[in-house]
């Protein structure tokens, strides 16, 4: 299993901050045939230089069991532009998306999308 394929995109209407974050799971052909169990989620986040800012907490938890070696998610995300404007200036917004094998209790695979610049309010 890994995470490919990761990046974000913005939209705002009024005072609703609207973040898509898309990506592609990969499994192997002996994870498909064994039908394991995953799990997904992902989550906003704002850059900053020591600790970065939560601006939407984790998704609830997809559960799924792939039929093909790759699948294409997105996670949408609507947040209040106060949620989003954590600073002076522009913001830095990123997506974390999880993996984790549920079967086999793995680790969760975590990966971040690019940097995306929005200027809220």
């Amino acid at each position: 299993m890994d995470l490919s394929n990761l990046r974000i995109e913005a939209s705002v209407a009024g005072a609703t901050w609207t973040f898509k974050v898309h990506y592609s799971a990969l499994f192997t052909t002996q994870e498909i045939n064994a039908g394991f169990l995953f799990a997904d989620t992902a989550k906003i986040m704002e850059d900053d230089d020591v600790d970065d800012d939560l601006v939407a907490n984790w998704a609830p938890q997809d559960f799924y069991r792939p039929s093909r070696t790759r699948h294409d998610f997105v996670w949408t995300f609507r947040v209040h532009e106060d949620a989003v404007d954590t600073e002076l200036g522009g913001e830095e917004i990123y997506g974390k998306v999880a993996l984790r094998n549920v079967t086999t209790s793995s680790g969760w695979i975590m990966k971040d999308t690019g940097i995306l610049q929005v200027s809220p309010g």
